[in-house]
């Protein structure tokens, strides 16, 4: 099945298009000033999908009408813990994406939640591997740095992590019918508070998670 898998950061996109190459062929395709990577052996469109929801559902929606017979997408990146259920470097695969931020004063309703794609059961094969949790994630443009601010979030949204982009990719994939899903690494622990050097930690912690989002999906689409 054909796959686009979209990176919100440029650092997480060279990670995984480093660790791809060490093991796919590739072709390099050319949209205006964009450009993906095609890996053939696995059917695999790897491109950058920008950072925020609207970024990433407008990147969704151009790469996704530009590639033909796409059947699966999916937003790839590092995440934030919410919960001490999950440590650095774990990796979190989203049965929903759930909005935090989508904030209604005059109407009262639940926050909008995407759940994943039932196609992606099958090519992810979630039960033949160890220490991948199955769980909400939190999506929102917003940095959560202090523990606190992890706490609330928690109770809002029962989600175990926290990233940006996620419900602006599955919006985008609900109106184009695309089976959806989000994959994370943990780039912190729940126990940090991040507000003191936030860009540091991060960037240090970001290699590390993404190297073993990267290996997993080396073995998932290999099979």
């Amino acid at each position: 099945m054909r796959k686009l898998f979209l990176a919100p950061l440029k650092a997480e996109f060279s990670i995984l298009s480093h660790a791809f190459q060490q093991q796919w062929k590739h072709e390099s395709l050319q949209i205006q000033s964009h450009t993906a990577l095609y890996f053939p052996e696995v059917d695999l469109y790897l491109a950058v999908g920008g950072l925020g929801k609207v970024d990433m559902a407008i990147k969704t929606q151009f790469w996704l009408s530009h590639i033909s017979d796409c059947q699966l997408m999916a937003c790839v990146g590092s995440a934030g813990s919410l919960d001490e259920s999950l440590k650095m470097g774990d990796i979190i695969v989203a049965n929903k994406t759930v909005e935090h931020d989508f904030k209604q004063i005059f109407f009262k309703k639940p926050l909008p939640e995407f759940p994943m794609g039932s196609a992606w059961i099958d090519v992810l094969q979630l039960s033949q591997y160890p220490h991948i949790h199955h769980a909400p994630i939190a999506s929102g443009d917003e940095d959560i740095l202090s523990s606190e601010r992890r706490q609330e979030l928690f109770k809002l949204t029962g989600a175990p992590a926290v990233a940006w982009e996620g419900a602006g990719a599955a919006r985008a994939c609900a109106f184009l019918k695309i089976p959806y899903c989000e994959i994370r690494g943990i780039a912190d622990d729940v126990s940090s508070d991040l507000s003191s050097n936030p860009k540091q930690d991060f960037t240090k912690n970001l290699n590390h998670s993404m190297l073993k989002v990267a290996s997993w999906l080396l073995l998932v689409c290999a099979n």
